[in-house]
């Protein structure tokens, strides 16, 4: 685990504007029952996720900021939802590009420039290597995940760690303290820790890669912590 901190930046890394991404999708009328997305809603909908647009798409990390792609080229920014189910992406030079959403009977619609279509199909976590080049790291299942932690440690250094018990009790330590939780594995094979006082923070997922195992944090790959049998946690 790779604690980032939140970017308040912008930073472009090339000229891209989304608003004229395509969505593919045929504009449907809004049913009277349609209702706009809560702020909350939308940062749910959209956190750890990669919106596919037109040729490319776009990775919404769950602290503000995001990777777009369209027609080959990449660029950098931040995004920010809104109560009246408005989201808007911020690249730095560029009109902002908004749209707004909306809870459409099971689904959900999308509103922009005036059309309203179903919004575009998501995938979860940060899969703009996929689009870009057909490939993609392939990420451990929920009963991989599992069989990866259950009775071990987790080494995240300078003395912290958290250790999986089989019964998904959760011990950790950090910056000296010790606390007392819980662990999960998500449908998607992403790893999470309930711990109170961590308050409700993201998950990590796992792959192998050429040199090993990694992980996939905030949207950020990286070598994955080591992992030690047993509970070691007074020994770290």
């Amino acid at each position: 685990m790779k604690y980032i901190p939140r970017v308040s930046s912008i930073i472009l890394i090339s000229a891209i504007t989304l608003a004229g991404c395509q969505t593919g999708g045929n504009s449907i009328e809004l049913g009277a029952d349609a209702t706009p997305l809560s702020m909350g809603e939308l940062y749910n909908y959209f956190a750890d996720q990669t919106q596919v647009r037109g040729d490319g798409g776009v990775y919404y990390s769950d602290y503000g900021t995001l990777v777009a792609l369209e027609g080959g080229e990449r660029a950098e920014g931040t995004w920010a939802s809104y109560d009246g189910g408005k989201l808007c992406r911020i690249l730095e030079g560029h009109e902002d590009s908004c749209e707004t959403y909306y809870h459409h009977g099971d689904e959900i619609a999308m509103e922009a420039a005036g059309k309203v279509t179903l919004a575009p199909k998501k995938m979860e976590g940060d899969q703009i290597e996929l689009l870009a080049t057909g490939t993609a790291r392939k990420l451990f299942t929920r009963d991989e995940t599992i069989a990866l932690v259950s009775g071990k440690t987790h080494d995240w250094g300078d003395h912290n760690g958290a250790y999986y018990a089989a019964d998904f009790k959760l011990e950790t330590i950090w910056d000296g303290a010790k606390e007392g939780g819980k662990w999960s594995v998500t449908d998607e094979g992403a790893l999470c820790w309930h711990v109170p006082s961590w308050g409700s923070g993201p998950c990590e997922s796992y792959f192998m890669g050429a040199d090993g195992l990694m992980s996939v944090y905030k949207g950020e790959e990286g070598e994955a912590s080591e992992l030690l049998e047993g509970n070691v946690l007074n020994e770290l």
